[in-house]
């Protein structure tokens, strides 16, 4: 399972002075621990999420919260664009806007899950190497669609893995 994150957005106001910032940075670092960040969006576990959004409703700077898929070093990046972002430490997609399949190795002939994959392929935004020899693919999730005719017309079946359970925004 993928863990989840959220990108909390910081929108201090123009004309502030730089002190106002950095007593917004030193209560953060007071009462949390940032897991990274992108510029004005800090990212936190699920366990800080609610004391960030209190710091910074506070000096009201609140922008946008994004709930976000944190993925592994190993994780091949195909188009993130729209779809998520990279810092220097983790590659990161926006939960909401990828689904992630794997073509099951159960049903189909091997040469079609290989051309049902190649067809497939323009549409990855990440992919994921499985332990189990397996590659889990995130696609937008309005192309889930696509990938089921896709699976279908090549007689093979794809699995959707359920990122989003148990991930309340």
């Amino acid at each position: 399972m993928l863990s989840v994150r959220y990108g909390i957005e910081m929108q201090v106001p123009s004309g502030k002075l730089p002190g106002f910032y950095a007593q917004i940075i030193h209560q953060i670092g007071d009462r949390l621990t940032l897991f990274d960040r992108d510029q004005q969006l800090f990212i936190v576990t699920p366990a800080d999420k609610e004391k960030l959004i209190a710091i910074f409703d506070k000096y009201k700077v609140t922008g946008e919260i994004f709930q976000l898929l944190v993925l592994p070093e190993q994780t091949v990046v195909h188009e993130l664009a729209d779809y998520g972002f990279q810092t220097a430490e983790h590659v990161y997609v926006y939960a909401e806007r990828v689904a992630f399949f794997q073509i099951s190795q159960q049903e189909g002939q091997p040469d079609d899950r290989w051309a049902c994959e190649q067809q497939l392929q323009e549409s990855f935004i990440v992919s994921l190497p499985e332990k189990n020899g397996m590659t889990l693919h995130g696609v937008a999730k309005n192309q889930a669609d696509l990938v089921e005719r896709t699976a279908a017309a090549y007689r093979v079946k794809v699995i959707w893995e359920q990122t989003t359970k148990a991930m309340g925004h």
